[in-house]
């Protein structure tokens, strides 16, 4: 079994570059954003589902990097054939 690890705000505002006040931001209004949880009193994020958080982004820049890339027709034909995802 593995050990689970948890993230503070700022360990969270190291690892992204910007202000621990970001960090609340994203957890408030980023849907998508991994929710913070309470462990007595403090509150922390699972860096399990801050990894997921990111893999999902990384997938999500790559397929717009390769929309943009390809030509603009198969673009449209690509979104309208699958919903827009």
């Amino acid at each position: 079994m593995s050990d689970v690890v948890y993230a503070t705000d700022g360990k969270l505002a190291k690892r992204y570059d910007v202000v621990t006040k970001t960090i609340w931001h994203w957890a408030k209004f980023n849907p998508k954003f991994p929710k913070p949880i309470k462990i007595n009193g403090c509150t922390r994020w699972l860096m399990s589902e801050i990894e997921a958080y990111e893999r999902d982004l990384e997938i999500s820049n790559a397929r717009a990097q390769w929309l943009k890339n390809i030509e603009p027709k198969l673009a449209s034909e690509f979104l309208e054939a699958t919903g827009g995802r």
